[in-house]
């Protein structure tokens, strides 16, 4: 349904991030909130980023934010 209505999934789980069970090529995109420490100011500051993006930037793409920004996932 995301990738249907063109949006992103947004998780703290990072089984999201293995692209055996979850090709990110099938999704919008895979962002893994992963703040540290996950302190509420460090989560909205890096909801931010997301906010601030454009939606291509993270179609069929999966990857990590941070406080500082998006990172590419290993994949």
């Amino acid at each position: 349904m995301a990738a249907r209505e063109r949006r992103i999934l947004l998780t703290y789980g990072k089984d999201f991030l293995d692209s055996r069970r979850y090709p990110p090529a099938q999704y919008w995109g895979i962002v893994c909130l992963r703040p540290h420490p996950p302190i509420l100011k460090e989560i909205e500051s890096a909801l931010e980023h997301v906010l601030k993006a454009s939606e291509d930037s993270f179609k069929g793409g999966a990857f990590f934010l941070t406080p500082e920004g998006l990172e590419p996932a290993a994949r």
